[in-house]
C-alpha cells in the first residue's frame, strides 16, 4: 500500500525493478502539507496478497454469524473462543449451568457487570485492551427497584441506543437472549457505604439518553506511541486510516465523526477535518504521535450528528464515571483520575470490589473454582488482575497494551 492522507494504491509487484505510480495534483492545502513533510508513505503486507485475503475473511467470519440475528450461532462462538485462545491465550471452558439466579439483595448501587458476547465484536475489543470482557455495566437502586445502567448502542440483539438504564430483570432477559456471558463483582462494604448514591443518580440523568462515546473511543486506548496497537497495526498506518474512514463516512453522507473532535479539543481549535488537525499539529510541532496520545479529558463536552451535546463514553468510562460522580474515589484524586482514559481491564482491576464477598450456594454450584459469580453464559469467564489496583492520580493515562502478553509498568 502506498498512500499519504488523501489517498492511496493497493499494488501487487510480481518481479523485480523500477515501478511507478501516479497521483493527481491540486491537492488540498492539508494534504499537499502532508505530502510535503511526510512524503507518500509504503507498507508491505506481510503474507502477501493471498495470505492477507485469507486472514481478512478469517476475520470477517468471527463477525458473520451475529450479523445474521440476535442469537450468537454456536459455530461463531467457537471461532472467537479459538480467536482468544490462539491470540490472547485465553480458554474459557463451558459450562453445566448457564445461568445463576440470585435474589436482588446481593447487589448494590455501584456493582459491576462484565460481559463478553461471542460475537467477533466483543472478542477484537478485548484482544485490543487486553480485557477478558467487551462491555461494562453497573447497577443502581431507584425507587426500591434493581436497574442495569449502561452505555451500549442498538442492533439486532439489543434494543436501545446511547446512555440508559434497564430494570434488572428485563436486562437479564435481553441478555440471555443475546447469548451475553455476564460477572458479577460486588462493591467493597466499605466503598459501598460511604457511596453517594444520589450524586451518582443526579449524574446519570444529567446523561440519560446521550449516543455512545464514539468520539473518543479510540483516543482514549491509545496512551503510547506504538505500544497499544495489536500487529500489525501501527501508528504510521493508523494515521492514513483515520483519514481515510473519515472521507468514506463523508461520501456516505454521514456527518457522525470518530475522530475529528476530539483532535480539536486537544489542539484548542474546532471545525477541523482530520487532516486538518494534522497539519495544525504539525504546524505547532506537533506529530501524529503528540496529538494521539494526549490524555483524555472527562470535561470535553462533544457534539453528535443530531445536534446532542454531553461528554463521550463508552462502556467503561460511563461505569467509572459513575463512580467518580458517586464518590468511590477518594476526593484528593478524583479530579486528577480521567474515566475517559480507562479501558475495561482498568475499570475491574481497580481495588474497589469485596474480596471477603461469600458467594451465594447457587454461584458455587456452578462454578466451584472461580472467585466471583458468573450470572450467564455458556462459557466460564475469568478476570484476571481483578481487584488488584489501588487509585492513583493520573491513573492509566500512559499504558502499553500490547498483546499477547499486555504488560503494564507500575503506575502508568
Amino acid at each position: 500500500m502506498i498512500g499519504y492522507v488523501g489517498a492511496f494504491d493497493l499494488i501487487t509487484y510480481e518481479f523485480t525493478g523500477d515501478h511507478s505510480s501516479q497521483w493527481e495534483g491540486g491537492w488540498p492545502i492539508e494534504e499537499y502539507y502532508d505530502i510535503q513533510n511526510n512524503g507518500l508513505r509504503i507498507f508491505r503486507f506481510p503474507d502477501a496478497a493471498t495470505g492477507t485475503s485469507e486472514e481478512v475473511f478469517e476475520t470477517m467470519m468471527l463477525f458473520f454469524g451475529a450479523l445474521i440475528g440476535a442469537y450468537v450461532p454456536s459455530w461463531t462462538a467457537e471461532d472467537n473462543l479459538k480467536f482468544l485462545a490462539d491470540h490472547m491465550g485465553v480458554v474459557m471452558q463451558e459450562r453445566t449451568i448457564q445461568r445463576v439466579d440470585i435474589p436482588k439483595t446481593e447487589f448494590k448501587s455501584g456493582d459491576f457487570l462484565g460481559v463478553i458476547r461471542l460475537d467477533g465484536l466483543d472478542p477484537m475489543l478485548a484482544w485490543a485492551m487486553g480485557a477478558h470482557t467487551g462491555h461494562t455495566t453497573i447497577t443502581w437502586w431507584i425507587d426500591n427497584e434493581l436497574y442495569v445502567m449502561e452505555s451500549t448502542i442498538s442492533s439486532n440483539y439489543w434494543p436501545t441506543n446511547g446512555v440508559q438504564k434497564t430494570p434488572y430483570d428485563q436486562w437479564i432477559k435481553q441478555a440471555e437472549a443475546a447469548n451475553y456471558n455476564v460477572v458479577h463483582l460486588p462493591l467493597s462494604p466499605d466503598i459501598a457505604t460511604k457511596m453517594n448514591i444520589t450524586a451518582g443518580l443526579e449524574f446519570f440523568k444529567s446523561v440519560e439518553g446521550l449516543p455512545y462515546g464514539f468520539h473518543n473511543q479510540f483516543t482514549g486506548w491509545i496512551d503510547t506511541p506504538e505500544d497499544n496497537y495489536p500487529p500489525p497495526l501501527h501508528s504510521a498506518a493508523v494515521m492514513l486510516l483515520a483519514s481515510y474512514a473519515e472521507w468514506i463516512l463523508a461520501r456516505e453522507g454521514k456527518t457522525y465523526d470518530y475522530l475529528a473532535q476530539t483532535l480539536n479539543k486537544r489542539l484548542g481549535t474546532t471545525g477541523l477535518s482530520i487532516n486538518q488537525a494534522y497539519m495544525t499539529a504539525g504546524q505547532r510541532g506537533l506529530s501524529f504521535i503528540d496529538l494521539i496520545t494526549m490524555p483524555e479529558q472527562d470535561e470535553w463536552i462533544f457534539e453528535d450528528a443530531n445536534g446532542v451535546s454531553g461528554p463521550s463514553m463508552v462502556c467503561d468510562v460511563f461505569v467509572t464515571r459513575m463512580w467518580k460522580a458517586s464518590g468511590v474515589f477518594d476526593a484528593s484524586i478524583v479530579n486528577l483520575i480521567q474515566a475517559t482514559e480507562f479501558t475495561n481491564w482498568d475499570a475491574y482491576s481497580l481495588s474497589i470490589f469485596d474480596s471477603n464477598y461469600v458467594r451465594p450456594k447457587q454461584c458455587v454450584e456452578a462454578d466451584p473454582d472461580s472467585q466471583f459469580c458468573q450470572l450467564l453464559g455458556k462459557y466460564r469467564m475469568a478476570l484476571p488482575d481483578y481487584n488488584s489496583f489501588a487509585p492513583y492520580p493520573h491513573m492509566r493515562e500512559h499504558c502499553p497494551s500490547e498483546p499477547p502478553k499486555y504488560i503494564k509498568p507500575t503506575g502508568c
